[in-house]
């Protein structure tokens, strides 16, 4: 990537964002536009009148600035890359008719008016690289950076001579160094190595922000490590406890660090093995608290007077590991250290400094050595001033391409055999004496330059050793560099910047599960980059303790966080991989031999009030499943998917603000995987996660939690994409999923209200059941799936995930903007979830019109335009039949959308726990009060046409195999039964026995969980149909029947040939026959309702009989030829019967119709902005799918058709 600055007299594109995920505008979720920032270098203002944007360089036009647009000097001026060509919000804004893209780098560029190549005054050619989430890119400023062309580790050649060179090997012309010897910086040899170090060393002991004596090192409590100063010291422990008194001038008195002998107060300094004189200053100002009895490597200091301020000691030490240690001795009491100089008592040694030993060709044979130094320069007019700083011994002469640049103790032009003029022993040797060539900076060419040294001995004979270590470095102001930036600043400077991104990181063994040890091996693709990794749950830091030295071994459930670092660069995002060991968890926190609990690693024995459960019941074993077939523990956890939550350990259960532990209202951040058994793809993202629930949080009315997460910043990507529920009318994006442990009608309800029936009743399925009814009936309601959660590779039992039916989850289902929907929910609280007080005043005036008198046809049709009547029927009638008892004074969402005309409240299943239970349960006369569904159900059931519309959706899921029938109720219920039929043995290892205490009783499927589910099937599902409503020869019983919502007058049914038969396939010529006990029989063919039905039509016609409607009569019964749907109904005096309808299909006469185009994913619609007669929103667009008629002669009907598997639609007639 190159990013190109024609001219700096022109605007600049200095930053960009391709991938943005945060809102430009909160109050607009969808303006996370991407931008561009251009700027103005120049003392003037410009002028962009006419100049472009272009992502593409054969379109430089591609967008062109309006008139008006000017950039004052040193300024900037931000468009936004967001595809729509103008503001949508009147801000002023600038909006270009392009979007940037982030995984598939493209060209961006600045182009003058003409719009020729040689109008481009900015650009990144040929692309830009690749763009991560809400990190933008772009230019750093011009300051100077420092460069090293030579140093430590440099390659050199190296001749030591036996008469003169060819003059070239000081460079500046071609010469050839091949045949010289090849090594590394430094060059020299050693025949008597002294030791210690160089200088003396003098370290303050401080706090951080106090000043530092002059020639000493500052020590602030730091762990030991490489402080950054040439040296390597500090303490076994992080030992903050520094003080300054503000008493004595000297700082070397006035500061401290406390060694009490009750910490771990030790510190250390890395030394060469030599013999040291040391100083050391111990105590106080202010205090005289302490008894300085002192350990110096080895050495113990009694303190002769305890008691008074100050302890200086003098002595002489011996390093023989490596490292001086100073620590209290025994009989130290509060000691403090002030400071310690540390002076070697020997020459130093140059053995640590040579890479390059010419001892065999120098020592006693030469005095001089030539070496050459190639490096190379882009672009020597970038470098502002140039520096050579030399170790050496004893002189050398310095050049540069050629040029004399420097020299020290040498003769002017020294022949090969020459010697130095002085000597520079070994102590001054090893300090970099500074030599300023920026006045022959000249002299650099781009491409390769030579640093040519000639080092010189003082003597040639005797001389014990010989050292060159040159470093060439450089101030360089360079093209305005490219950086990526994780603070973007649009229409701002720029702040700090990377380099590049750090390639991710790659393991190669992938989440899942395993039942063999194994290694893993990470890898990165960046040169130079370090990987960090851990096993407890923690994001890895960049330190020693979390650094990655070679594959890692797995021989048990492991949770694995990896990530790469290198200076200067983007880190890499965190990677996450579970491991498990299902036999190894079914085990977990047992002991084997006494089978008590056993608190896992890391984890707290308490939470708080009560002791934490983790075990899996070593008494809870296997069992047979529904097809007989024997399974284990291990094989229930492998029955259903795992969801995986990794955090840091004290996010999750830590003391002061651990989610587990605190309840809700806490967030923080985890990394959430699925792992599919059967080893398909399952997926990790982080996200947020808190605790969610209402009275399940009290302390501890529950231990097993539900939690909440969210995909949104900081924590991760704002959307997970993935088909998670396995259903083809359920979205696969979500931003919020919760994690349900079910508190009510479960193994560990751990509260007061009918405990025991709770828990002996539990089914873990009931709470979706209630949703999947409303789902069936064509309504809107959380989708859902069971999973084995683990946290941090902790088994944490059966979970229910599912959606939550707010404002996203209304845009996901049923269109438009999310930000376009009010929300209101009732659980605990009346709540408002969007949109405020509009939302709240829309929602009363429902009710306000519900109260004015719903017997008034008037006011009833009305009720259409704030309610969608038929959703909220089948609402009704699906928390009747489950016999909702917690629920409708809490427990339930709504929705509306009220930016869409068409819009109405439509109310969403919510937390049923409470259903299923008593056969004759009945609620269908609750009424809970106002901003109530039963409220509103008793309000509405004084509409004579409301009770009609509800007994027809009666007659249609209770009647003729309809879904809420024994059978179709069955079929729905076992196939929540049969998912968790294996995997809800290990909820019962896992908190079966929880209430064990109390119950005295572990609670297992064998003895539990499968006699409630025949319970269900074989009691409550078998007799709720009849309970709701049942036709007895000419009469009509059940709830429904007393409530007023089905009437007294038996519904006709429908006969094929004289064989009952509803609906279906029929051969042409088939007679239809539509038999009743009594009344007279109405039916239609057409589609039609046979008589006047509200909503539509005039309401004082309601009720009576529909010009489309026929009379049935037996002798003349219709003759079925082609596709029909048939509807009827009885009339008796006055009272109409429920509606019964079917859809008879002759094979023969199916319509020619075929799918011959879908559009999946649209993109916007062709229609300008502000257009009238656009025909809808120029920032909506819409997914379809095209049917043809192939039919050249006939009209081909669609009535009754259906779509299927992917899309849920019925033509209507």
């Amino acid at each position: 990537m190159e990013p190109r600055l024609l001219l700096e007299s022109h605007p600049i594109i200095t930053e960009f964002l391709a991938v943005n995920s945060t809102p430009i505008y909160p109050a607009y979720p969808e303006s996370d536009w991407d931008w561009i920032e251009i700027y103005n270098p120049t003392a003037g203002p410009i002028a962009l009148d006419g100049w472009h944007l272009t992502d593409n360089r054969t379109d430089l036009t591609a967008w062109t600035f309006p008139s008006g647009v000017t950039i004052l000097p040193d300024a900037y001026v931000v468009v936004f890359a967001s595809d729509l060509g103008a503001d949508p919000y009147g801000y002023g804004d600038l909006h270009a008719d392009f979007k940037l893209s982030g995984s598939d780098p493209e060209y961006l560029g600045l182009v003058m008016p003409r719009g020729w190549v040689e109008d481009i005054v900015s650009e990144y050619y040929p692309t830009y690289p690749k763009q991560i989430a809400d990190v933008s890119y772009g230019l750093g400023d011009t300051t100077s950076v420092g460069a090293e062309f030579v140093g430590e580790g440099s390659p050199v050649r190296v001749l030591v001579p036996t008469g003169e060179p060819d003059p070239a090997w000081a460079g500046g012309a071609p010469f050839d160094d091949s045949g010289w010897d090849e090594g590394e910086t430094s060059v020299g040899y050693e025949t008597e190595p002294g030791g210690g170090l160089a200088t003396a060393v003098k370290v303050n002991f401080q706090p951080s922000g106090s000043d530092i004596p002059p020639g000493y090192l500052l020590d602030s409590g730091y762990v030991y490590g490489d402080r950054g100063n040439g040296y390597t010291y500090g303490w076994q422990a992080a030992n903050y406890n520094t003080r300054e008194r503000y008493t004595d001038p000297d700082q070397r008195y006035d500061t401290l660090n406390y060694m009490r002998p009750a910490g771990d107060a030790v510190w250390e300094i890395q030394l060469p093995n030599a013999s040291y004189d040391i100083v050391v200053l111990f105590g106080d100002p202010t205090n005289t608290d302490q008894v300085n009895t002192m350990d110096v490597e080895g050495t113990v200091l009694v303190d002769p007077d305890g008691g008074d301020h100050f302890d200086l000691y003098v002595l002489t030490v011996t390093v023989t590991d490596g490292r001086l240690t100073v620590r209290p001795a025994p009989g130290a009491v509060n000691s403090k250290i002030c400071y310690i100089d540390i002076t070697p008592t020997t020459d130093p040694s140059y053995e640590n400094y040579i890479y390059t030993d010419v001892l065999a060709d120098m020592a006693d044979q030469a005095s001089t050595a030539y070496m050459r130094f190639a490096f190379n320069v882009d672009n020597p007019l970038e470098v502002d001033s140039l520096v050579l700083r030399m170790r050496y011994d004893d002189g050398f002469a310095a050049y540069l391409n050629g040029v004399p640049i420097a020299q020290a103790n040498a003769p002017v032009s020294p022949a090969y055999n020459a010697t130095a003029t002085a000597g520079h022993g070994d102590a001054q040797a090893l300090v970099f004496e500074e030599f300023d060539v920026s006045a022959h900076r000249s002299a650099l060419v781009a491409g390769q330059n030579i640093l040519a040294i000639h080092g010189l001995n003082e003597a040639l004979l005797g001389d014990p050793d010989f050292l060159i270590q040159p470093e060439l470095l450089a101030d360089v102001t360079p093209a305005r560099p490219e950086f990526y930036y994780t603070i973007p600043t649009r229409g701002a400077d720029n702040i700090g910047g990377s380099f590049g991104l750090v390639a991710d990181t790659t393991f190669d063994c992938d989440r899942g599960f395993y039942t063999d040890p194994f290694a893993v091996t990470i890898t990165t693709q960046t040169a130079g980059a370090t990987i960090y990794y851990t096993t407890d749950g923690s994001k890895p830091l960049a330190i020693p303790a979390h650094q990655y030295t070679g594959p890692i071994p797995i021989a048990t459930t492991t949770t694995l966080r990896a990530m790469a670092h290198k200076p200067g660069y983007v880190s890499t995002n965190i990677d996450t991989q579970t491991y498990l060991f299902a036999s190894d968890v079914a085990g977990q926190a047992t002991d084997p031999g006494t089978g008590a609990q056993v608190t896992p690693a890391g984890w707290p024995t308490s939470w708080g009030s009560i002791t934490g459960d983790y075990q899996m019941d070593p008494n809870v074993g296997g069992e047979t499943d529904m097809d007989g077939l024997p399974f284990t523990v291990a094989d229930a956890l492998l029955a259903i998917p795992t969801l995986s939550v990794v955090m840091a350990q004290g996010d999750f259960l830590g003391t002061s603000s651990g989610i587990y532990r605190s309840g809700k209202g806490i967030e923080k951040g985890c990394s959430l995987e699925l792992i599919n058994p059967d080893g398909t793809e399952g997926f990790q993202i982080d996200c947020s996660v808190e605790i969610q629930g209402g009275t399940s949080t009290s302390r501890w009315k529950m231990e097993k939690l539900s939690m909440q997460v969210k995909f949104k910043e900081p924590w991760g990507p704002t959307k997970l994409d993935y088909d998670l529920f396995d259903d083809p009318g359920a979205t696969n994006s979500f931003d919020t999923l919760i994690l349900d442990a079910r508190m009510n009608q479960s193994w560990a309800y751990g509260g007061g209200s009918g405990w025991e029936y709770q828990q002996r009743h539990a089914q873990y399925i009931r709470d979706q059941f209630a949703p999947d009814i409303q789902n069936a009936m064509g309504g809107f309601a959380p989708y859902g799936k069971k999973v084995h959660l683990y946290v941090n590779g902790i088994y944490w039992g059966l979970y229910g995930v599912h959606e939550r039916p707010d404002e996203k989850f209304a845009a996901a289902y049923m269109g438009g903007d999310r930000e376009d929907y009010y929300v209101i929910k009732d659980t605990t609280v009346y709540a408002i979830i969007n949109g405020g007080a509009a939302a709240d005043s829309a929602f009363q005036s429902m009710f306000t019109l519900a109260d004015s008198g719903m017997s008034n046809n008037a006011n009833f049709l009305a009720m259409w335009d704030h309610l969608d009547v038929y959703d909220f029927i089948d609402y009704m009638i699906m928390n009747f039949y489950i016999g909702n008892t917690d629920w409708a004074h809490h427990n339930w969402y709504v929705t509306k959308n009220a930016a869409d005309p068409d819009g109405r409240w439509r109310f969403h299943a919510w937390d049923s726990e409470h259903c299923l239970k008593g056969e004759y349960d009945n609620v269908t006369g609750k009424d809970d009060g106002n901003k109530t569904p039963t409220r509103l159900q008793q309000r509405l059931e004084t509409s004579a046409e409301y009770r009609l519309l509800f007994a027809d959706h009666v007659h249609k899921y209770f009647f003729n195999d309809g879904l809420l029938t024994p059978g179709s109720a069955t079929e729905l219920y076992m196939r929540r039964a049969t998912e968790i039929d294996r995997a809800i043995v290990g909820e019962s290892a896992r908190w079966g026995d929880n209430q064990e205490d109390r119950s005295y009783v572990t609670y297992t499927r064998q003895d539990y969980w499968l006699p409630e589910l025949d319970r269900i099937l074989g009691s409550y599902i078998t007799t709720r149909t009849d309970t709701m409503v049942k036709v007895t020869g000419s009469s009509v019983t059940g709830q429904f029947r007393n409530a007023g919502l089905y009437p007294n007058v038996v519904a006709p049914t429908f006969h094929i040939n004289g064989a009952y038969q509803h609906g279906g396939a029929v051969s042409a010529g088939g007679v239809l026959t539509i038999p009743a006990p009594a009344g007279t029989i109405y039916y239609t063919l057409d589609g039609t309702d046979p008589r006047i039905t509200g909503p539509g039509g005039n309401p004082a016609q309601w009720g009576n009989v529909s010009p489309t409607a026929m009379v049935y009569n037996p002798a003349s019964p219709p003759v079925l030829t082609a596709n029909t749907i048939v509807k009827a109904r009885v009339r008796s005096g006055s009272t109409w019967s429920a509606l019964d309808e079917a859809t008879y299909v002759v094979p023969d006469t199916l319509p020619p119709i075929r799918i011959t185009e879908i559009m999946y994913n649209p993109g916007l619609p062709d229609s300008t902005p502000g257009n009238p007669e656009a025909p809808f929103p120029y920032n909506e667009s819409f997914e379809y799918i095209e049917l043809q008629n192939t039919s050249a002669t006939h009209t081909a009907s669609t009535a009754g058709l259906q779509l299927s598997n992917g899309v849920a639609f019925t033509f209507p007639s």
